[in-house]
């Protein structure tokens, strides 16, 4: 799940992947394309804030999850 979210928040940031609006949409969509990356600039923001949150969760998860493990077979490799 850890790297899922490593990479929508490598992925998410749809402006800075360069993208020549006017060549690839044309006139006519350019403003609703413009005004739709300008409202979803500040939901992006949020959503990458988010779940970069929920990465660090996961990975700490992760990461108590496989102590636990490694505690419990050492003991049962010890009794």
């Amino acid at each position: 799940m850890s790297r899922s979210l490593t990479v929508v928040l490598d992925n998410i940031d749809t402006a800075a992947g360069g993208v020549d609006l006017n060549a690839v949409l044309g006139y006519p969509l350019i403003d609703a394309a413009n005004n739709f990356e300008g409202r979803w600039s500040d939901g992006r923001i949020q959503l990458k804030r988010q779940c970069e949150e929920i990465r660090k969760a996961v990975d700490q998860i992760r990461t108590v999850m496989q102590d636990t493990d490694d505690k419990a077979a050492a003991s049962l490799d010890n009794g």
